[in-house]
């Protein structure tokens, strides 16, 4: 839920939604091994890739009960 909501502020791409999207980012780790932040990968790569999809960014496949303490799994993909 919170990465569809952030590909949608990306999509609008105004300052607002840049400034939403970096208060949401702020509290996570968000510089990948290349140096670039989230925030850039996500307004310039991630936004325009998905202006044709009115939602339904991402799919979420059950994968069964983890061993140990038998809590769900799920593995969360992008669709594209």
């Amino acid at each position: 839920k919170l990465a569809d909501h952030l590909i949608t502020l990306a999509k609008r791409g105004d300052l607002h939604a840049r400034r939403q999207a970096a208060s949401i980012l702020r509290q996570m780790n968000t510089h990948g091994k290349d140096g670039v932040s989230a925030l850039e990968k996500l307004f310039n790569e991630l936004g325009p890739s998905y202006k044709d999809r009115q939602g339904g960014y991402t799919r979420a496949i059950k994968a069964g009960n983890r061993r140990g303490d038998n809590a769900p799994v799920v593995l969360v993909t992008w669709v594209h």
